[in-house]
């Protein structure tokens, strides 16, 4: 057992997690923001060994917008229990019922899955988001296209003005995923139901 060191640090020390699994939302940082300026930080942060964020970017976010410049490290090889005590706190007053409030209500509004980041994570390190309760999103045909003869071979080619042979392709999508679509496909807008290959490959 590695025995819990600690050391400070200065906050842009921490790097953070490119593939975050919490999108968050405006809701859940707006009531983080307020929990730390009224009750101060709380539950502490999850580091790799390197200094990457694992849990609590978002809190990392808040932090840094609001000014705090240091991070207490605790090191640890997890095989203990890592606990952060508040010295001017007492549970059972105001102050120390609205933090447990404040934490919990965060935490609750502030989960928004990136479906993309766990279908990556899925097909990249086998990790299977439904064994930690984590419900993925049935990507199936969209319901005005439920009963449609979609079999490509029985669709006629479409000649377009560049003389180029296509065949249909049909793209489905959920409306949040519309800027990445638009980012893949070099589009400024979706606005056509079928395009050129001329427009689509530049």
């Amino acid at each position: 057992m590695i025995m819990s060191e600690t050391k400070l640090i200065d906050i842009k020390e921490l790097k953070f997690d490119e593939h975050n699994f919490n999108r968050h939302n405006d809701e859940g940082m707006s009531l983080l923001e307020k929990s730390i300026k009224e009750n101060g930080l709380g539950r502490s942060i999850l580091l790799d060994k390197d200094n990457n964020i694992v849990g609590g970017n978002g809190v990392t976010e808040k932090a840094i917008e609001l000014g705090k410049t240091k991070v207490r490290i605790i090191e640890t090889d997890g095989s203990e229990l890592i606990a952060v005590k508040r010295t001017d706190l007492t549970l059972d007053s105001e102050q120390g019922r609205k933090m447990a409030l404040a934490d919990n209500s965060v935490a609750h509004a502030n989960l928004e899955w990136n479906e993309e980041e766990l279908q990556k994570a899925q097909d990249e390190w086998g990790l299977v988001p439904e064994e930690w309760g984590v419900e993925m999103p049935d990507f199936g045909l969209p319901d005005e296209l439920a009963g449609e003869d979609l079999t490509p071979d029985e669709l006629e080619d479409i000649i377009g003005d560049d003389k180029t042979e296509m065949q249909r392709v049909i793209i489905t999508y959920y409306p949040d995923q519309e800027p990445l679509l638009k980012s893949i496909l070099g589009l400024e807008n979706i606005d056509k139901v079928l395009y050129q290959v001329s427009e689509l490959v530049k």
